[in-house]
């Protein structure tokens, strides 16, 4: 999910109300993505490969905390990771094309956009 979509449809919706009131929207970009499948399209866009490591629970944790995050982030985090191998991230809304008219930035045009910041 792109923060500029998040951003233009808070923004539409605080700044015309009328219509959004006592409504809920579930946001997401327009197809769930697999950790394994950002890693080929980040290859892709950014000319070099980046390989997917799956890292057990307690080592992402321990290498948050040896890197300084914070406790609530590395809770966050970890929550995250458990709500992705639930299956609970693998749902879909038309939340941004109903609000916005239009769909939301799919991760490869999002890449794309970032390249130069990622491939610092």
């Amino acid at each position: 999910m792109s923060s500029r979509d998040i951003a233009q449809v808070a923004a539409e919706v605080l700044g015309d109300p009328s219509g959004h009131e006592a409504k809920d929207y579930v946001l997401t970009g327009p197809e769930a993505i697999e950790d394994a499948r950002v890693a080929e399209l980040a290859s892709a866009a950014l000319g070099k490969t980046i390989a997917y490591v799956d890292v057990p629970d307690e080592a992402y944790a321990a290498s948050m905390r040896q890197n300084g995050s914070p406790e609530w982030m590395v809770e966050s985090m970890l929550g995250l990771e458990q709500v992705k191998s639930a299956g609970y991230a693998e749902a879909v809304s038309d939340a941004v094309q109903r609000v916005l008219g239009r769909a939301p930035e799919a991760m490869p045009a999002f890449l794309a956009r970032h390249a130069d910041a990622l491939s610092e």
